[in-house]
């Protein structure tokens, strides 16, 4: 009997050809497509429902909106809030794609869950890893860190062994209709939408000002909470010796502190980990 695969399918070229790789190499494949949020681009379940039929395989669109937004945007709005810069797309892949969705398809009786990451899997002491992918380029071990190790042997990376040029010509050859679709960037639930303007949603403008290391004052900010350290572009600052990077947030003071590229401020040789897997 094939082993029956649920492919998460964004709509984008990565998962569609993950699809596509498996449905030639035999598996059962039924293509999920999750809508987590009205940020959505109704256009990437149009390409990937496309996709689907194109590989004659079983669709469908499971609405997780609610469990996203009470999990994954709520965490990210509140760590912005403390000033801290979250990483949703990690925290998602943890709780929601290989949580929430992984325990219900487990449910509809899959053997495997397949993505389009870039990422490959090693067993190394009778245990299976989440390895660096051929293309380090478009490496995304980083964003699996969370995955319950239990649950690695389930899944599956069929891009792993694979260049990001190589699975454009994949997408030709199997005439689909993403091969040339471009990227998505950003936070995956906010589609078109820019960061600053979700946050502004929820979090009031809380105007602070702008110091450089030295403690002069540069110009000013709508909120602490709106900007991340290393950030470059959206600074109010008028002076002309920059460019300045973002190097600190004081959320008790409302500051921002800025430096240029070479100021030591900039680095660390420290770094703090919790939630280590």
């Amino acid at each position: 009997m094939k082993k029956k695969v649920f492919v998460l399918m964004s709509g984008g070229v990565d998962s569609s050809v993950a699809a596509s790789l498996l449905k030639r190499e035999g598996y059962d494949v039924i293509g999920v497509h999750l809508k987590i949020s009205k940020y959505c681009n109704p256009q990437d379940e149009e390409d990937a429902r496309a996709v689907a039929n194109i590989l004659n395989i079983p669709f469908y669109v499971i609405d997780i909106t609610q469990e996203y937004q009470s999990t994954i945007a709520l965490d990210t709005i509140k760590n912005y809030a403390l000033g801290l810069t979250p990483n949703p797309d990690a925290l998602c892949n943890r709780l929601i794609k290989f949580g929430y969705v992984f325990d219900l398809l487990k449910k509809l009786g899959m053997d495997y869950i397949a993505t389009g990451h870039y990422a490959k899997k090693e067993k190394i002491n009778n245990e299976e890893v989440i390895k660096i992918p051929k293309d380090k380029n478009k490496d995304q071990t980083y964003f699996l860190w969370g995955i319950k190790k239990q649950r690695i042997k389930k899944i599956l990376f069929p891009l792993g062994d694979l260049t990001k040029e190589e699975v454009r010509k994949i997408a030709k050859d199997f005439d689909l209709p993403v091969a040339e679709k471009k990227d998505s960037q950003g936070i995956c639930f906010l589609g078109s939408i820019k960061l600053i303007d979700f946050l502004k949603e929820f979090l009031p403008e809380n105007r602070g000002l702008i110091l450089d290391s030295k403690g002069r004052i540069l110009g000013n900010h709508p909120g602490y909470y709106f900007f991340t350290e290393g950030q470059r572009h959206g600074l109010n600052i008028k002076t002309g010796d920059g460019p300045y990077y973002v190097a600190l947030k004081d959320p008790k003071r409302n500051y921002i502190i800025v430096a240029r590229e070479n100021e030591e401020i900039l680095y660390s040789k420290k770094i703090k980990l919790k939630n280590v897997n």
